[in-house]
Protein backbone atom coordinates (compact mmCIF):
# COMPACT_ATOMS: atom_id res chain seq x y z
CA UNK A 1 0.00 0.00 0.00
CA UNK A 2 2.99 2.23 0.69
CA UNK A 3 3.99 1.70 -2.96
CA UNK A 4 0.72 3.22 -4.18
CA UNK A 5 0.39 5.78 -1.59
CA UNK A 6 4.00 7.12 -3.76
CA UNK A 7 2.74 6.72 -7.07
CA UNK A 8 -0.40 9.15 -5.81
CA UNK A 9 1.86 11.45 -4.69
CA UNK A 10 4.08 11.22 -7.84
CA UNK A 11 0.51 12.41 -9.62
CA UNK A 12 -0.25 14.91 -7.33
CA UNK A 13 3.52 16.53 -7.90
CA UNK A 14 3.23 16.91 -11.35
CA UNK A 15 3.12 20.22 -13.07
CA UNK A 16 -0.34 20.37 -14.67
CA UNK A 17 -2.41 23.16 -15.87
CA UNK A 18 -4.93 24.95 -13.41
CA UNK A 19 -7.57 22.96 -14.08
CA UNK A 20 -5.59 20.03 -12.43
CA UNK A 21 -3.73 21.82 -9.54
CA UNK A 22 -6.74 22.21 -6.39
CA UNK A 23 -6.21 19.92 -4.20
CA UNK A 24 -7.21 21.92 -1.31
CA UNK A 25 -9.83 19.37 0.49
CA UNK A 26 -6.76 17.41 0.59
CA UNK A 27 -3.59 19.35 1.20
CA UNK A 28 -2.65 19.75 4.88
CA UNK A 29 -1.02 22.57 4.51
CA UNK A 30 0.54 25.31 2.44
CA UNK A 31 4.06 27.19 2.89
CA UNK A 32 6.16 29.38 1.09
CA UNK A 33 9.63 27.68 -0.03
CA UNK A 34 12.56 30.17 1.51
CA UNK A 35 15.17 28.46 -0.55
CA UNK A 36 15.00 25.84 -3.15
CA UNK A 37 15.03 21.98 -1.65
CA UNK A 38 16.97 19.87 -2.46
CA UNK A 39 14.40 17.36 -3.57
CA UNK A 40 10.80 17.93 -5.53
CA UNK A 41 9.66 15.52 -3.11
CA UNK A 42 10.27 14.56 0.06
CA UNK A 43 8.82 12.31 2.85
CA UNK A 44 9.17 12.84 6.98
CA UNK A 45 7.61 11.45 9.73
CA UNK A 46 4.55 13.09 12.19
CA UNK A 47 4.03 13.06 16.03
CA UNK A 48 2.30 10.02 15.53
CA UNK A 49 2.28 6.91 13.53
CA UNK A 50 1.46 9.32 10.03
CA UNK A 51 3.62 10.11 7.43
CA UNK A 52 3.38 13.35 5.67
CA UNK A 53 4.55 14.10 1.65
CA UNK A 54 5.97 17.41 0.96
CA UNK A 55 5.34 18.42 -2.60
CA UNK A 56 7.89 21.86 -4.23
CA UNK A 57 5.81 23.33 -6.99
CA UNK A 58 8.07 25.60 -8.77
CA UNK A 59 5.93 27.57 -10.36
CA UNK A 60 4.55 28.94 -7.43
CA UNK A 61 7.65 28.62 -5.05
CA UNK A 62 5.54 26.82 -2.36
CA UNK A 63 5.54 23.59 -0.37
CA UNK A 64 2.46 21.77 0.05
CA UNK A 65 2.09 19.04 2.51
CA UNK A 66 -0.45 15.84 2.12
CA UNK A 67 -0.59 13.51 5.17
CA UNK A 68 -0.48 9.76 4.24
CA UNK A 69 -4.04 9.50 6.23
CA UNK A 70 -5.97 11.32 3.64
CA UNK A 71 -4.23 9.98 0.55
CA UNK A 72 -5.17 6.91 1.56
CA UNK A 73 -8.96 8.13 1.44
CA UNK A 74 -7.91 9.66 -1.87
CA UNK A 75 -6.85 5.78 -3.35
CA UNK A 76 -9.38 4.65 -1.90
CA UNK A 77 -11.95 6.74 -3.66
CA UNK A 78 -9.85 6.91 -6.88
CA UNK A 79 -10.65 2.89 -6.52
CA UNK A 80 -14.21 3.27 -6.20
CA UNK A 81 -16.00 0.39 -8.30
CA UNK A 82 -18.92 2.52 -9.67
CA UNK A 83 -16.61 5.60 -10.37
CA UNK A 84 -14.25 3.31 -12.31
CA UNK A 85 -17.44 1.69 -14.30
CA UNK A 86 -18.59 5.44 -15.34
CA UNK A 87 -14.88 5.98 -16.52
CA UNK A 88 -15.28 2.75 -18.59
CA UNK A 89 -17.98 3.92 -20.43
CA UNK A 90 -16.67 6.87 -20.75
CA UNK A 91 -13.70 5.44 -22.07
CA UNK A 92 -15.31 3.28 -24.64
CA UNK A 93 -17.21 6.17 -26.15
CA UNK A 94 -14.26 8.26 -26.73
CA UNK A 95 -12.21 4.55 -27.90
CA UNK A 96 -15.15 2.87 -30.04
CA UNK A 97 -12.79 0.17 -31.82
CA UNK A 98 -11.33 -0.70 -28.26
CA UNK A 99 -7.30 0.00 -29.25
CA UNK A 100 -4.95 -0.21 -26.62
CA UNK A 101 -4.48 3.93 -26.58
CA UNK A 102 -5.91 7.56 -27.93
CA UNK A 103 -3.76 9.60 -30.14
CA UNK A 104 -2.51 12.88 -29.00
CA UNK A 105 -5.09 14.67 -31.53
CA UNK A 106 -8.05 12.82 -30.31
CA UNK A 107 -6.68 14.00 -26.41
CA UNK A 108 -6.36 17.65 -26.92
CA UNK A 109 -9.69 17.92 -28.60
CA UNK A 110 -11.38 15.83 -26.05
CA UNK A 111 -9.53 18.10 -23.34
CA UNK A 112 -10.45 21.66 -25.43
CA UNK A 113 -14.40 20.91 -25.14
CA UNK A 114 -14.45 19.54 -21.61
CA UNK A 115 -12.36 22.71 -20.17
CA UNK A 116 -14.56 25.40 -22.42
CA UNK A 117 -18.14 24.34 -22.87
CA UNK A 118 -18.84 21.62 -20.22
CA UNK A 119 -16.22 22.92 -16.81
CA UNK A 120 -15.93 26.47 -18.39
CA UNK A 121 -12.34 26.24 -16.71
CA UNK A 122 -10.70 28.55 -19.33
CA UNK A 123 -10.27 32.18 -18.75
CA UNK A 124 -8.72 35.18 -20.67
CA UNK A 125 -5.14 35.02 -19.94
CA UNK A 126 -5.26 31.01 -20.32
CA UNK A 127 -7.27 29.30 -23.48
CA UNK A 128 -8.96 26.02 -23.20
CA UNK A 129 -6.48 24.75 -25.59
CA UNK A 130 -3.04 25.87 -24.35
CA UNK A 131 -4.41 23.99 -20.99
CA UNK A 132 -5.12 20.73 -23.16
CA UNK A 133 -1.80 20.90 -24.57
CA UNK A 134 0.12 21.34 -21.23
CA UNK A 135 -1.50 18.28 -19.40
CA UNK A 136 -1.05 16.08 -22.70
CA UNK A 137 2.52 16.53 -22.82
CA UNK A 138 3.05 15.56 -18.96
CA UNK A 139 0.34 12.63 -19.55
CA UNK A 140 2.18 11.80 -23.08
CA UNK A 141 5.65 12.36 -22.28
CA UNK A 142 7.60 10.41 -25.25
CA UNK A 143 4.65 8.35 -26.55
CA UNK A 144 2.43 8.83 -29.36
CA UNK A 145 -0.22 6.60 -27.48
CA UNK A 146 -1.95 6.80 -23.96
CA UNK A 147 -3.13 4.15 -22.59
CA UNK A 148 -6.33 3.61 -19.87
CA UNK A 149 -4.78 3.93 -16.86
CA UNK A 150 -2.94 6.58 -17.36
CA UNK A 151 -6.01 8.08 -18.82
CA UNK A 152 -7.20 7.82 -15.83
CA UNK A 153 -5.04 9.27 -13.24
CA UNK A 154 -5.34 12.57 -16.00
CA UNK A 155 -8.84 12.61 -15.42
CA UNK A 156 -9.44 11.33 -12.09
CA UNK A 157 -7.04 15.02 -11.42
CA UNK A 158 -9.89 17.01 -13.55
CA UNK A 159 -12.77 15.61 -11.27
CA UNK A 160 -10.75 16.37 -8.16
CA UNK A 161 -10.35 19.71 -8.84
CA UNK A 162 -13.67 20.13 -9.75
CA UNK A 163 -15.91 18.67 -7.00
CA UNK A 164 -16.30 19.95 -3.97
CA UNK A 165 -16.64 17.00 -1.07
CA UNK A 166 -14.97 13.76 -1.15
CA UNK A 167 -18.00 11.47 -1.28
CA UNK A 168 -18.08 9.05 -4.66
CA UNK A 169 -21.72 10.14 -5.41
CA UNK A 170 -20.27 13.72 -6.43
CA UNK A 171 -17.47 12.26 -8.72
CA UNK A 172 -19.64 9.46 -10.17
CA UNK A 173 -22.33 12.49 -11.56
CA UNK A 174 -19.45 15.17 -12.67
CA UNK A 175 -18.29 11.80 -14.92
CA UNK A 176 -21.77 11.20 -15.89
CA UNK A 177 -22.60 15.44 -17.20
CA UNK A 178 -19.20 14.82 -19.09
CA UNK A 179 -20.60 11.88 -20.81
CA UNK A 180 -23.88 13.07 -21.19
CA UNK A 181 -22.88 16.51 -21.99
CA UNK A 182 -19.91 15.22 -25.25
CA UNK A 183 -22.86 12.88 -26.53
CA UNK A 184 -24.84 15.62 -27.28
CA UNK A 185 -22.08 18.39 -28.57
CA UNK A 186 -20.26 18.23 -32.22
CA UNK A 187 -17.37 17.03 -30.87
CA UNK A 188 -17.73 13.64 -32.79
CA UNK A 189 -18.28 14.90 -36.72
CA UNK A 190 -14.81 17.28 -35.45
CA UNK A 191 -12.83 14.73 -35.00
CA UNK A 192 -12.02 11.05 -36.22
CA UNK A 193 -11.65 8.34 -33.50
CA UNK A 194 -11.26 5.58 -36.03
CA UNK A 195 -6.91 6.28 -37.04
CA UNK A 196 -4.80 4.29 -36.77
CA UNK A 197 -1.45 6.71 -37.15
CA UNK A 198 -0.90 6.42 -33.34
CA UNK A 199 -0.87 2.74 -33.06
CA UNK A 200 2.34 0.57 -33.32
CA UNK A 201 2.43 -3.11 -33.78
CA UNK A 202 3.16 -4.88 -30.59
CA UNK A 203 1.62 -2.31 -28.13
CA UNK A 204 -0.40 -4.22 -25.78
CA UNK A 205 -3.29 -2.11 -23.05
CA UNK A 206 -1.95 -1.22 -20.28
CA UNK A 207 -3.89 -1.65 -16.73
CA UNK A 208 -3.14 -1.02 -13.27
CA UNK A 209 -3.52 -4.23 -10.88
CA UNK A 210 -6.45 -2.99 -9.11
CA UNK A 211 -8.64 -2.70 -12.38
CA UNK A 212 -8.32 -5.89 -13.63
CA UNK A 213 -10.93 -7.19 -10.96
CA UNK A 214 -13.55 -4.85 -12.44
CA UNK A 215 -12.62 -5.47 -16.09
CA UNK A 216 -13.78 -9.23 -15.48
CA UNK A 217 -17.17 -9.84 -16.94
CA UNK A 218 -19.67 -10.92 -14.62
CA UNK A 219 -20.32 -14.16 -13.26
CA UNK A 220 -24.27 -14.73 -13.81
CA UNK A 221 -25.67 -15.76 -10.54
CA UNK A 222 -27.42 -19.57 -10.05
CA UNK A 223 -30.68 -18.75 -10.81
CA UNK A 224 -32.89 -21.90 -8.75
CA UNK A 225 -36.01 -20.59 -9.18
CA UNK A 226 -35.34 -21.73 -13.45
CA UNK A 227 -34.05 -25.43 -12.74
CA UNK A 228 -37.02 -27.94 -13.10
CA UNK A 229 -38.81 -29.25 -10.21
CA UNK A 230 -37.66 -32.89 -10.83
CA UNK A 231 -33.94 -31.78 -9.73
CA UNK A 232 -35.12 -29.28 -6.81
CA UNK A 233 -36.71 -32.58 -5.30
CA UNK A 234 -33.34 -34.68 -2.56
CA UNK A 235 -32.36 -37.30 -5.19
CA UNK A 236 -34.00 -40.36 -3.25
CA UNK A 237 -37.74 -38.83 -4.00
CA UNK A 238 -37.57 -39.18 -7.23
CA UNK A 239 -40.19 -42.01 -8.59
CA UNK A 240 -38.45 -43.75 -11.37
CA UNK A 241 -40.89 -46.39 -13.73
CA UNK A 242 -40.82 -50.23 -12.17
CA UNK A 243 -40.59 -51.35 -15.93
CA UNK A 244 -37.10 -49.22 -15.82
CA UNK A 245 -36.10 -50.97 -12.78
CA UNK A 246 -37.31 -54.20 -13.69
CA UNK A 247 -35.97 -54.28 -17.56
CA UNK A 248 -33.01 -56.02 -18.55
CA UNK A 249 -29.92 -54.07 -19.03
CA UNK A 250 -28.76 -55.14 -22.91
CA UNK A 251 -25.97 -53.92 -24.80
CA UNK A 252 -27.34 -53.57 -28.17
CA UNK A 253 -24.75 -54.10 -30.77
CA UNK A 254 -23.95 -51.85 -34.12
CA UNK A 255 -24.43 -53.40 -37.35
CA UNK A 256 -21.13 -52.82 -38.16
CA UNK A 257 -20.03 -55.16 -35.69
CA UNK A 258 -22.66 -57.84 -36.34
CA UNK A 259 -21.60 -57.59 -39.86
CA UNK A 260 -18.24 -58.36 -38.74
CA UNK A 261 -19.23 -61.45 -37.30
CA UNK A 262 -20.89 -62.35 -40.38
CA UNK A 263 -17.66 -61.78 -42.47
CA UNK A 264 -16.17 -64.03 -39.57
CA UNK A 265 -18.00 -66.68 -39.58
CA UNK A 266 -17.84 -66.94 -43.56
CA UNK A 267 -14.15 -66.87 -43.88
CA UNK A 268 -13.90 -69.82 -41.28
CA UNK A 269 -16.73 -71.84 -43.09
CA UNK A 270 -14.82 -71.53 -46.05
CA UNK A 271 -11.64 -72.69 -44.57
CA UNK A 272 -13.17 -75.47 -43.21
CA UNK A 273 -14.46 -76.98 -46.19
CA UNK A 274 -11.61 -76.45 -48.30
CA UNK A 275 -9.90 -78.36 -45.26
CA UNK A 276 -12.50 -81.56 -45.80
CA UNK A 277 -11.77 -81.35 -49.46
CA UNK A 278 -8.18 -81.49 -48.77
CA UNK A 279 -8.47 -84.18 -46.73
CA UNK A 280 -10.20 -86.29 -48.80
CA UNK A 281 -8.76 -89.29 -50.52
CA UNK A 282 -7.83 -88.93 -54.39
CA UNK A 283 -9.60 -92.03 -55.78
CA UNK A 284 -12.16 -91.44 -57.84
CA UNK A 285 -15.06 -93.77 -55.87
CA UNK A 286 -15.35 -95.62 -52.48
CA UNK A 287 -17.15 -98.79 -52.07
CA UNK A 288 -20.25 -98.85 -49.24
CA UNK A 289 -21.82 -101.65 -47.65
CA UNK A 290 -25.73 -101.85 -48.21
CA UNK A 291 -28.54 -104.07 -48.48
CA UNK A 292 -28.31 -105.14 -51.77
CA UNK A 293 -24.79 -106.19 -51.54
CA UNK A 294 -21.46 -104.37 -52.61
CA UNK A 295 -22.02 -101.67 -54.49
CA UNK A 296 -19.45 -98.71 -55.68
CA UNK A 297 -20.41 -94.96 -55.82
CA UNK A 298 -18.76 -92.67 -57.70
CA UNK A 299 -17.49 -89.45 -56.68
CA UNK A 300 -19.14 -85.93 -57.01
CA UNK A 301 -17.51 -83.83 -59.58
CA UNK A 302 -16.38 -80.34 -58.13
CA UNK A 303 -18.37 -78.92 -60.82
CA UNK A 304 -21.57 -79.85 -58.96
CA UNK A 305 -20.60 -78.76 -55.52
CA UNK A 306 -22.14 -74.80 -55.05
CA UNK A 307 -21.49 -72.74 -52.07
CA UNK A 308 -24.03 -72.95 -49.30
CA UNK A 309 -25.30 -69.65 -49.50
CA UNK A 310 -25.78 -69.87 -53.14
CA UNK A 311 -28.29 -72.90 -52.34
CA UNK A 312 -29.89 -71.40 -49.63
CA UNK A 313 -29.86 -67.55 -50.33
CA UNK A 314 -33.38 -66.13 -51.56
CA UNK A 315 -31.15 -64.32 -54.16
CA UNK A 316 -29.86 -67.35 -54.76
CA UNK A 317 -29.73 -68.08 -59.04
CA UNK A 318 -28.34 -71.49 -58.40
CA UNK A 319 -30.82 -74.23 -59.18
CA UNK A 320 -31.58 -76.32 -56.03
CA UNK A 321 -32.09 -79.79 -56.19
CA UNK A 322 -35.26 -80.16 -54.74
CA UNK A 323 -36.95 -77.82 -57.04
CA UNK A 324 -38.58 -79.05 -59.94
CA UNK A 325 -40.07 -77.45 -63.61
CA UNK A 326 -43.55 -75.89 -62.85
CA UNK A 327 -46.32 -77.16 -65.08
CA UNK A 328 -49.37 -75.86 -62.25
CA UNK A 329 -51.26 -73.49 -65.14
CA UNK A 330 -51.38 -76.29 -67.53
CA UNK A 331 -52.41 -78.88 -64.86
CA UNK A 332 -55.37 -76.57 -64.18
CA UNK A 333 -56.16 -76.10 -67.71
CA UNK A 334 -56.36 -79.92 -68.44
CA UNK A 335 -58.37 -80.70 -65.55
CA UNK A 336 -60.66 -78.04 -66.68
CA UNK A 337 -60.99 -79.87 -69.72
CA UNK A 338 -61.34 -83.16 -68.36
CA UNK A 339 -63.68 -81.86 -65.96
CA UNK A 340 -66.03 -80.42 -69.09
CA UNK A 341 -65.82 -83.45 -71.07
CA UNK A 342 -67.70 -85.43 -68.47
CA UNK A 343 -69.97 -83.14 -67.33
CA UNK A 344 -71.06 -83.10 -71.61
CA UNK A 345 -70.72 -86.97 -71.64
CA UNK A 346 -73.28 -87.47 -68.78
CA UNK A 347 -75.24 -85.11 -70.03
CA UNK A 348 -75.62 -87.05 -73.20
CA UNK A 349 -76.17 -89.98 -71.92
CA UNK A 350 -79.33 -88.59 -69.96
CA UNK A 351 -81.32 -87.64 -73.34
Amino acid sequence: MENALVSEVNIIAREYSPSRTNKTKWRAFRKPAMSPPTYKIDYQPTNGDDMIALIFQKQLNIIDGYLFSQLYKRLMLKRNENLFKSFLNFWNLINPNKMPGISRKVYISLYEIIYLEILNASTEEISAKSMAVTDMKIDFGDSECLGLADFYDGLFECLDTFTRSCLSVEYVRLMKTIHGSLIKSQWFSQIHLTGKLHYREGIKPQYSHWMIQYLKPEEIPYQALNIPSMFKAPFGNIKVSERLLKGNLYRREKSSDILSKKIDMLINSKEKRSLRSSCKPRTSGYISFGSSGLRQKKRRSSSMETDHLDIVSPLSIAIKKSRRNSCLLEEIIEGRKNYFRRVSSHSQLND
